[in-house]
């Protein structure tokens, strides 16, 4: 299978090797500055086999970080545009949480104010 490299700007932290890459060409830029996609426009490209040590420009403060992706030759390549999404492979990521604690941070890079509405979480008794 063929692979490409591609950059990300300050990629999620939860991706991985092995999971697979989608993609949609058309974003729409909606009233609040957000891109959205259709599930119907969305293609699945391929799975990642390697995720890159994010790099700062210390002219912009931005990281980039490149992914590596094995992909089919019949699928379309995406346009400099696309929007990128990454899916859990399930066969891998089916168990929850391990371990005695767990810590999460929440960050809001909008300049605008934005709203949680809910946070969940499931917690069982594992060892004692």
């Amino acid at each position: 299978m063929p692979q490409i490299d591609i950059p990300f700007e300050n990629l999620n932290t939860s991706i991985q090797v092995g999971d697979h890459l989608y993609y949609s060409s058309n974003p729409n830029l909606n009233n609040n500055g957000f891109d959205t996609v259709s599930v119907t426009n969305t293609i699945m490209f391929g799975t990642i086999i390697n995720v890159g040590n994010p790099i700062l420009d210390t002219s912009t403060g931005v990281y980039t970080t490149i992914i590596t992706a094995e992909y089919d030759l019949g699928v379309p390549p995406p346009v400099t545009t696309a929007f990128f999404s990454f899916v859990k492979d399930k066969k891998v990521n089916t168990s929850s949480l391990v371990g005695y604690y767990m810590q999460t941070k929440f960050e809001n890079n909008s300049t605008t104010k934005a709203e949680l509405f809910s946070v969940g979480s499931e917690v069982s008794e594992s060892s004692k």
